[in-house]
């Protein structure tokens, strides 16, 4: 009703009717409260039962297990392929290959020439992987060979994936015989890989 009231006051009606659903779709007073009630009710001592309480406890465990375990470099691709983090974060800690991971603590090798890594960036990643997982991760890093860290690898992925595609191209009868009857030429900057 507020927004409504100032339709006549903004230049642009469109606009204003905009800005009155964002505020309607971001702050809903109804949704929070029919969902605290629905939160309150199931906390009721009438309705608990030992049953569910177990099933809650048996797949949080079954969660840790499974998604708390990083036992390769594979693994270590595979979560920081699905971290949401910043480029920054992403330079710094997508250039670290994988060495242990015991007890919450996940050490990482890092090549001498990098540095330390600024206290809010490590902030970050630790956030970021405070999402993922149910305990706090530390991080340790040591200095060595990077050679199978996340950036490296995925650069060998698209170099593999670049030169498939020339490779597919060049062998390619229809695509040549094209070519050669025009007396076209292909710029090999111009071939990208399907994804």
């Amino acid at each position: 009703m507020n927004s409504y009231s100032k339709f006549s006051a903004h230049p642009s009606p469109k606009e204003a009717l905009e800005i009155c659903l964002l505020r309607m779709l971001t702050f809903n007073p109804l949704q929070k409260l029919s969902s605290s009630n629905e939160s309150k009710n199931d906390d009721s001592p009438e309705k608990k039962s030992l049953k569910k309480v177990d099933a809650k406890i048996e797949t949080s465990v079954n969660d840790i297990k499974k998604d708390e375990i990083i036992n390769s470099n594979d693994d270590w691709i595979t979560l920081f392929d699905s971290l949401s983090v910043s480029p920054f974060a992403r330079n710094y800690f997508g250039s670290m290959s994988f060495h242990s991971y015991s007890e919450f603590t996940l050490t990482l090798v890092a090549n001498e020439d990098m540095g330390e890594v600024p206290e809010n960036i490590m902030t970050e990643f630790k956030s970021s992987l405070k999402d993922k997982f149910s305990n706090k991760i530390d991080i340790k890093i040591q200095t060595g060979s990077t050679s199978d860290s996340p950036i490296a690898t995925t650069n060998r992925r698209n170099e593999k994936y670049q030169s498939d595609a020339e490779n597919n191209i060049n062998s390619d009868k229809d695509i040549q015989s094209f070519i050669n009857k025009f007396n076209g030429k292909i710029k090999s900057d111009t071939i990208k890989p399907i994804k």
